[in-house]
């Protein structure tokens, strides 16, 4: 009887810690619910990401980044990250499976700004809260995201244009003609830089004489500013949209020669966005008079934040804008300005 005894108290200790180490486990959730720890513990927030494209390292750098800030951040933040290759309707595709995880917060960087609406409504349709990162949803679209998180894009585009324009009336010119090479139509970061352009434009009584879209595609830059060229020989400033687009501006002006330096007879005023390495490389040779920065680290930085209030079932602004400053030859060595580049 003893023997039975010791071995009935033996079984009864082995379950118990068996049901410790069962109710011990990993606390990541998996999909929706509670995202906060007890006792000074904290789960990890679970995202569901969709980017329309990768073929930018503005959307490299963006997914390292918000990866990054992700993990420093309490609770955690963990993606799950999907790419639409430019697809309207495999990026629907891609939100409606990510919603089928059941994660804590969906996260879109859209390929259209109309047709993502659609994704809106099925995300808030499952009780789920909506991110839309870096490319704004059309004002226009009746569903629109808990939060916008991205670049104050009209602001980039007036600010690059004013700089530009403040150099040409320092030098002297008096009749600023402009040609305005643009991204995407359906993307409102490229309508949002050309509505800057036409503020400083009205400001400084310059002419804006072709507002040239060209899908953020250098080739269709390269193809299509040679007639805008042609048909206005009085131009003496270019607008640029994004500095992806600049190697075929170069073209273009290296044809008609007007890709000459600043200083230098002939030279062509440039404006641009963003601050790639490209932009910065020309910047710095004197072809490229200013350029606005896209500052993503402030915007994934802000995404961890908005996406860890949501998740807590908080609230926050619908729309959060970053300004970012424009680098000339006069301040890009400027230690506190280099401090500020993503590449």
């Amino acid at each position: 009887m003893k023997k039975t005894g010791k071995t009935f108290v033996l079984g009864l200790l082995c379950m118990s810690i068996l049901l410790l180490a069962a109710c011990g486990g990993d606390k990541t959730q998996s999909g929706g619910g509670d995202t906060a720890g007890g006792d000074g513990g904290s789960s990890k927030v679970q995202v569901g990401m969709s980017f329309h494209s990768m073929q930018n390292d503005v959307f490299v750098f963006s997914e390292e980044y918000l990866t990054q800030f992700g993990k420093e951040a309490d609770p955690q933040v963990a993606f799950e990250f999907v790419v639409a290759d430019e697809d309207v309707s495999k990026q629907t595709a891609d939100v409606n499976d990510l919603i089928s995880k059941k994660p804590n917060v969906i996260a879109i960087c859209p390929q259209d700004s109309r047709a993502v609406e659609s994704s809106i409504k099925a995300a808030h349709g499952a009780g789920l809260p909506v991110v839309v990162f870096n490319r704004p949803v059309n004002p226009d679209v009746a569903e629109q995201p808990d939060c916008f998180v991205g670049i104050d894009s009209t602001d980039q585009g007036y600010a690059a244009a004013k700089e530009v324009f403040e150099m040409m009336k320092a030098d002297g010119v008096t009749d600023i003609q402009v040609v305005a090479i643009s991204g995407l139509l359906t993307d409102e970061n490229s309508v949002n830089r050309s509505n800057g352009l036409a503020a400083a434009a009205q400001e400084y009584g310059a002419t804006i004489v072709a507002d040239i879209p060209c899908d953020w595609d250098p080739e269709l830059a390269a193809a299509n500013l040679p007639a805008a060229l042609q048909a206005n020989p009085q131009v003496n400033c270019v607008f640029v949209s994004s500095d992806g687009m600049l190697p075929g501006v170069e073209s273009a002006l290296a044809d008609a020669n007007r890709w000459v330096p600043n200083g230098q007879e002939g030279h062509m005023y440039i404006a641009s966005c963003d601050c790639f390495s490209t932009g910065m490389e020309m910047l710095e040779e004197g072809y490229v008079d200013s350029d606005a920065l896209f500052d993503i680290v402030t915007q994934c930085k802000r995404t961890i934040e908005v996406i860890n209030t949501l998740a807590a079932g908080g609230t926050v602004e619908p729309e959060i804008l970053v300004e970012a400053p424009v680098f000339t030859r006069d301040n890009m060595n400027d230690e506190a300005m280099k401090a500020l580049l993503w590449q």
